[in-house]
């Protein structure tokens, strides 16, 4: 016991020595300045968080007037990669009808409903009797639409081909044919292609300036089929030429044997949001804002291959009527002449 007197003796002088005399003054406990710092970052985060978040808000405020004060509609992006904001929806008129009534794919650019009932008008007074057919345009905010791969931003739309029977009388089918070359199609012996009232709205979307065209596909056969009307209809030889321009098979995206598929170029108005993809035609060239998007458009080597393709001084003289077989032909001839070749 007695050994352990000078330990306890130690202990009691050392934990004297470390408690402050009762009137020094109180340390700030050192757990302080270690508490109060994350709580400074969390604020300076807080506050960062807020401001983002204040100027997400305050950019989309600034960017929904532009989209909304007018309620006119902008077309933004590409036309495979885009969206559609306060499209127009297009109804059922006296000379026009939709393939599908109910659905959410009948939504368009004003300029681009605009441009369909007026075509769908132009057509029923020079050959009366047969209603447009139109098919999908975009939905109601744009964006993806299957199964298209464009469509996205409301400058794309599928019109029917108009149709008559073995006697020459208008038929308004409930759904797209597919024709061949020779103007038949499976779907009913008895209907015909009607070359007459398809060149007359073809001739009509490439003559008015309020929308303009693009592109229409549509396949080689029934390109040349309507080229050969126009020609023989005694139509002006520069509207036949850009016929042959834009009248276009894609080498993607189905052969547009059923259906006329037809893209406008952006409107003025909604530049710089919506980017063209491809040429400017020559025809509008004097137009300086579709150059102005033509090129910024013209970004990647595909619209180079493709301006050079469609701006190329042997293209623009006079429309190429005639035209090689279909690829098929072509592959059939090649075999045989393969098989005639082993043969010998």
């Amino acid at each position: 016991m007695r050994s352990l007197l000078p330990a306890i003796s130690a202990f009691l002088a050392a934990v004297a020595i470390a408690q402050p005399p009762a009137d020094a003054p109180a340390e700030d406990p050192p757990t302080a300045s270690v508490v109060e710092t994350p709580a400074r970052s969390r604020s300076r985060s807080g506050s960062r968080t807020r401001s983002r978040s204040r100027g997400r808000s305050s950019r989309s405020s600034h960017a929904a007037p532009a989209a909304t004060a007018d309620r006119t509609s902008i077309s933004v992006g590409h036309h495979n990669r885009g969206r559609l904001l306060n499209g127009t929806e297009i109804t059922p008129t006296e000379h026009l009808r939709l393939k599908h009534p109910d659905g959410d794919q009948h939504h368009g650019t004003d300029e681009m409903v605009a441009l369909l009932n007026s075509a769908s008008d132009t057509v029923w007074a020079s050959l009366p009797g047969n209603r447009l057919t139109l098919g999908d345009l975009s939905r109601h905010s744009g964006g993806r639409f299957r199964p298209h791969r464009s469509h996205q931003n409301g400058r794309d739309a599928d019109v029917g081909f108009f149709i008559h029977d073995l006697d020459g009388a208008p038929v308004e089918a409930n759904r797209f044919a597919d024709f061949g070359p020779i103007g038949t199609t499976r779907h009913d012996p008895t209907w015909r292609f009607d070359d007459a009232r398809t060149w007359i709205l073809v001739e009509y979307l490439l003559t008015q300036t309020e929308a303009p065209i693009q592109y229409l596909f549509i396949s080689r056969e029934l390109r040349r089929r309507l080229l050969i009307e126009g020609s023989h209809r005694g139509a002006d030889p520069e509207i036949l030429a850009r016929a042959a321009r834009v009248l276009y098979q894609p080498p993607v995206g189905g052969r547009h044997r059923d259906h006329l598929h037809v893209r406008v170029f952006c409107d003025a108005s909604d530049q710089p949001r919506c980017h063209n993809d491809g040429p400017l035609h020559p025809w509008l060239r004097g137009s300086s804002a579709l150059e102005d998007a033509a090129s910024r458009s013209m970004t990647g080597l595909e619209d180079v291959v493709s301006a050079l393709t469609f701006l190329s001084p042997s293209t623009e003289t006079e429309p190429e009527i005639d035209e090689a077989p279909p690829t098929r032909t072509r592959g059939r001839t090649r075999r045989h002449r393969s098989r005639s070749r082993s043969r010998r």
